[in-house]
């Protein structure tokens, strides 16, 4: 047992009153710390990540649920897709593609029904267009109209100026991918490099990987015109779907395609 004398100072209380406050300090900021955590990671993510993040500790912080704090740590760990940087490169390969600047009014023609929520993905991008300045008029038509207009010679030019279609290498080869879309000779009526493309380095490029059957130097050739195609921009790339095909065990050999046919011609059924 420890007393004090009267008069004098009670140290041990003194002493414990100093641990105790050192100790309380201390641990509110080690549980302020770790409560913080999953907003320290959020905050080098992206802007909306870190305010759902926050919200979430602030919630578990009033309501002493561990459940808010588990969600926003987990959601912390998760990378959010860049929209903002995403508005910025359409808005870029756009001005690029028509040498127009934002304020400018654009046509853009999109098909209702032919792909996977083609009319909502079309629209989504009008809206990203309007958000960064351009005055975007839509025409929707169902395919069979769509695929006529977009597919027509120019008289002089394009009634739009921006068209939305998807592209597959149905031969299963680099060349028809590149060439159908790009190649300066595939101008509608001709094919459908619908943005009257034109460029001698990828013209050049699909010429080369045409005249030789070896697989480096066609690899090399498609590099080439894929990248001078990336820095032009005469396509906004939005979607690149994936096709799943499901069929019985005893059928075999069925092989689905990228443009989600299915190649039968070998097929057999086997019990």
């Amino acid at each position: 047992m420890f007393i004090t004398a009267p008069g004098q100072t009670d140290v041990l209380m003194v002493v414990m009153a100093i641990v105790l406050g050192v100790s309380v300090i201390g641990f509110g900021v080690l549980y302020f710390r770790l409560h913080a955590l999953p907003e320290q990671i959020a905050h080098k993510g992206q802007k909306v990540q870190f305010e759902i993040v926050a919200l979430l500790c602030l919630i578990a912080l009033f309501t002493h649920m561990h459940i808010f704090w588990i969600a926003g740590l987990l959601l912390a760990f998760i990378e959010f897709p860049d929209f903002g940087g995403f508005l910025g490169r359409i808005a870029g390969s756009v001005e690029r593609m028509a040498g127009v600047k934002p304020g400018t009014k654009l046509v853009m023609w999109i098909p209702d029904g032919r792909y996977v929520q083609d009319r909502q993905v079309g629209e989504a991008v009008a809206g990203y267009l309007r958000e960064v300045g351009f005055d975007i008029q839509i025409t929707k038509m169902e395919w069979a109209t769509y695929i006529g207009r977009v597919g027509q010679k120019p008289d002089p030019v394009a009634p739009y100026d921006l068209a939305m279609l998807a592209w597959s290498v149905g031969t299963q080869d680099a060349d028809w991918g590149l060439g159908g879309t790009f190649l300066s000779t595939n101008w509608p009526p001709r094919a459908y490099n619908m943005a009257f493309y034109k460029s001698d380095v990828v013209d050049n490029a699909l010429a080369a990987g045409r005249q030789t059957t070896d697989s480096a130097k066609r690899m090399e050739a498609y590099k080439i015109a894929q990248k001078q195609i990336m820095e032009d921009a005469p396509w906004l790339f939005l979607v690149a779907p994936k096709f799943i095909g499901a069929a019985k065990k005893e059928l075999q050999n069925v092989y689905v395609i990228p443009f989600g046919g299915a190649v039968v011609k070998d097929a057999v059924i086997k019990k």
